[in-house]
């Protein structure tokens, strides 16, 4: 039989959830399945720590989704005309560590949501710990969670807001998105926050980050429900007009080592089969949480997971290959 427009290639796999998680040893995850442009279902397996499962209002750092949220905040600001999209950044924002350097002036918008700034992923990576330029901007890919931090004083420069009021007023409160926050709040219930796991399934020490300001590339706090609901907006092309849609799913650089993989705009974009012309993904890690969005614009199809273990991808891919049919992912 057919597979239905808009719909996953087969839900089976939900009963084999249980056993994947066992065996990589991954203690939780939580699950959202999109169809027809519309969440369909939440579900939440095993536990958030040992002996306390995992519901769907478990509070979730997600690593390295905040960077799609904040690449469509910062689209819908460019629509509005608020922000350029190859202006340059440098008129309200420029590091310290590179202000001596003249490549600072070809910074822009666009060369941060593709990872084209020449930036390291973190500066203290650095053997120095401070931020300077690998390659000329614009030349070359490389991930870079300090492009999304530069832009992330760059539009509170510009509008004289945090990203935290930017994000609520152009997507947060108009997507219901009430648990979702830059950083652990401490007026949150931390018995609903999930702890991350080791390859053991051991629980890891993590803390909290409570930042004075927010940080562009990590460490978004959300729920699988406020997250789900993003990835039904994006399907929707809520709030972005048919042309920064467009420019958001175009290839703006070839990705290093994935000669089928180009970097749109804030998202990993692969060619898919010929009903979805773009699969866009992102993937977040921070220690003991693994973390996926993938959505298919064309069908309208697409899974948000959110594992809380070092080896849960294994179970993502899993779940991605079954949910959407798709053999030759890879994260």
């Amino acid at each position: 039989m057919a597979q239905a427009s808009g719909t996953l290639a087969s839900h089976a796999f939900l009963d084999s959830i249980p056993a994947w998680l066992a065996q990589s040893r991954v203690p939780g995850l939580a699950l959202a399945t999109l169809e027809n442009g519309r969440v369909t279902a939440v579900r939440t397996f095993g536990v958030l720590r040992t002996g306390e499962p995992l519901a769907p209002n478990a509070l979730w750092n997600v690593a390295s989704l905040t960077k799609p949220v904040v690449s469509m905040t910062t689209l819908r600001l460019v629509d509005a005309g608020r922000i350029g999209l190859d202006a340059p950044l440098d008129p309200y924002w420029i590091d310290p560590d590179i202000r001596d350097d003249s490549a600072h002036h070809l910074l822009t918008t666009r060369l941060v949501l593709s990872h084209q700034t020449g930036f390291p992923n973190w500066r203290w990576l650095t053997p120095n710990k401070k931020l300077a330029f690998l390659f000329k901007p614009g030349t070359s890919y490389r991930y870079s969670g300090e492009g999304f931090e530069y832009l992330r004083h760059a539009l509170e420069g510009m509008t004289g807001r945090s990203l935290q009021q930017l994000s609520d007023s152009v997507l947060f409160s108009p997507l219901g998105m009430t648990e979702t926050t830059y950083g652990w709040n401490t007026r949150k219930d931390s018995l609903r926050f999930v702890a991350g796991h080791d390859t053991g399934g051991m629980e890891v020490q993590v803390v909290k980050r409570t930042m004075a300001a927010p940080n562009g590339a990590d460490w978004l706090v959300t729920t699988i429900g406020d997250y789900s609901r993003f990835g039904e907006a994006v399907l929707g092309r809520v709030g972005l007009s048919p042309s920064i849609f467009a420019e958001m799913l175009r290839g703006q650089v070839q990705m290093n080592g994935k000669p089928d993989d180009v970097m749109g705009l804030g998202w990993e974009v692969l060619t898919g089969p010929a009903t979805d012309a773009h699969i866009l993904v992102h993937t977040g890690s921070d220690d003991g949480i693994k973390t996926l969005i993938i959505l298919l614009p064309d069908s309208r199809r697409g899974l948000v997971v959110f594992t809380n273990g070092d080896r849960g991808m294994d179970v993502t891919m899993r779940i991605v290959k079954s949910a959407l049919a798709l053999k030759a992912l890879t994260p």
